[in-house]
């Protein structure tokens, strides 16, 4: 007959749908069983693999310096991180137009300086948000009641949101996203390619 620690324990990784909280009660000693709606594990990490392509990263592809958990985790189950390749020239939009470096390059020099303010006033506001409690920055209500299109729509750079965090520039708030990139490094962190990405998705079953 199941005590009731057993069904408590249960319905805990069942509500927090959570790996993380299965590992450490399984390293407290107490026998764990973690429901699971689909058919695999990893959440955002899916790796799908055929002979046509070899791997494609369909979710999270990559891990930074601040990233802690998940580097210890990494650490822990034995998993080889790699650098990706920013080696060789890119390619925009399928043209041949090589060049280096996060973003293509442009030729207006009006651009640059619309670029360079856009990523320093994102760390300067970032700056304002303490990191543990971003509700308590100066302006954090006037933020949070403004979405990043409006923000941006006084800046710029609505790819920049989409490619951070998969969503469009009306549907996350100003102080969120602002702390979430400040959580991240600050702009020219999160942007960045080195560090490695993990096939933690093919590890976690």
């Amino acid at each position: 007959m199941r005590s009731l620690s057993d069904i408590l324990v249960k319905y805990l990784i069942l509500m927090s749908y959570c790996m993380a909280a299965a590992k450490l009660l399984h390293d407290s000693g107490l026998n764990v069983v973690v429901l699971e709606a689909r058919d695999r594990v990893g959440g955002r990490t899916y790796t799908l693999r055929n002979q046509k392509v070899k791997y494609v990263d369909l979710g999270g592809s990559y891990v930074g310096p601040t990233q802690n958990r998940i580097l210890r985790l990494a650490k822990e189950l034995g998993l080889e991180t790699y650098k990706v390749n920013e080696v060789e020239r890119l390619i925009h939009h399928g043209k041949s137009y090589p060049f280096r470096g996060p973003f293509p390059p442009v030729w207006n020099p009006i651009t640059y300086l619309d670029h360079n303010n856009f990523w320093r006033t994102m760390d300067d506001m970032g700056r304002e948000i303490p990191s543990d409690a971003p509700w308590k920055a100066p302006l954090a209500e006037e933020w949070d009641n403004m979405t990043m299109k409006e923000l941006l729509d006084k800046q710029l750079g609505t790819l920049f949101v989409n490619l951070c965090v998969t969503a469009e520039t009306h549907e996350v708030s100003a102080l969120w996203f602002l702390w979430y990139v400040k959580q991240c490094g600050g702009t020219t962190r999160i942007i960045s390619t080195t560090n490695g990405g993990q096939f933690l998705g093919d590890h976690l079953k």
